[in-house]
């Protein structure tokens, strides 16, 4: 039974609030089996819960001004596999840091502040900001989520020329994702000989460094009387930014004292990359 309440108010003559509720269940998929980590069963249906307010105006001059929060619980969730240092390898089943997360109980809440420009003129730009925190529960303790970044921030400009020349500009930065630290610890065995044990410190209780990087987006329209023909040259990461998403290879090294100092290689979302393409409509 999944029932959705939907209301809207109008208490100014361009201002409206909206205010949405929601129950939503998710059945697993055959092809969301995770045969691959020696799951034979589907899971039981995934419910959560959604709530969401917000308020939207529209100012003189055509700024357009939006605040909201969310709240998403999630309940009854099912056991899932995760990397704990780089959640996005291209065979993450194949990882040493595969480990099962038994988590049933999650929840999201943030607020969210939008500008916009009027959109009906050459110059247009918007800024947008959000503070969410994601959380779940595992082993009855309170841990960031996989998808946990607290503050996000983007802001967009954009001009379109006369001649059908677009130019679109925009600059994303978030906080750093949670990732799980690592230490060593040299350690004496019975028969006397002496190795180095990797010590894993609580589950996403570090952090990855901020995230931002600037796109750049540069298109033209020609129009005839068949059809429409537009190309595009896009610039991701314009300024080469090197994003950490990860790490893998860890080296440790003790010293005299036997302190373990560990070392390891920052997996990188990548640098700039420019994309081009055409489309033809008719």
């Amino acid at each position: 039974f999944s029932p959705r309440f939907s209301l809207s108010w109008r208490p100014l003559p361009r201002g409206i609030v909206r205010a949405t509720w929601g129950r939503f269940f998710q059945n697993q998929r055959p092809n969301e089996l995770q045969v691959e980590d020696e799951q034979t069963a589907l899971q039981t249906a995934e419910s959560s819960e959604h709530r969401a307010l917000d308020f939207e105006c529209v100012l003189d001059r055509g700024l357009k001004i939006r605040v909201g929060g969310f709240e998403r619980r999630l309940r009854r969730t099912g056991p899932r596999f995760e990397n704990l240092f780089d959640s996005l390898s291209l065979f993450p089943e194949l990882g040493l840091d595969r480990v099962r997360v038994e988590s049933r109980v999650g929840e999201t809440e943030g607020l969210e502040l939008e500008f916009r420009g009027r959109r009906d003129t050459a110059l247009a730009w918007w800024f947008a900001y959000s503070l969410t925190y994601d959380e779940e529960s595992v082993s009855g303790r309170q841990v960031p989520g996989p998808s946990d970044q607290r503050h996000t921030l983007r802001v967009g400009l954009g001009h379109r020329f006369r001649n059908r020349w677009d130019a679109n500009a925009v600059w994303l930065f978030h906080s750093g994702r949670p990732t799980t630290a690592v230490t060593g610890e040299w350690n004496t065995l019975l028969d006397g000989s002496t190795t180095i044990v990797p010590i894993l410190g609580p589950r996403n209780g570090e952090r990855l460094r901020n995230y931002h990087r600037l796109d750049l987006r540069v298109s033209r329209s020609w129009t005839w009387s068949r059809g429409q023909l537009s190309a595009y040259l896009d610039a991701q990461n314009l300024y080469d930014r090197d994003n950490a998403r990860g790490f893998r290879n860890f080296v440790f090294a003790a010293d005299d004292q036997h302190r373990v100092a560990v070392q390891a290689e920052e997996v990188s979302w990548g640098g700039f990359s420019p994309s081009f393409g055409i489309r033809w409509g008719f």
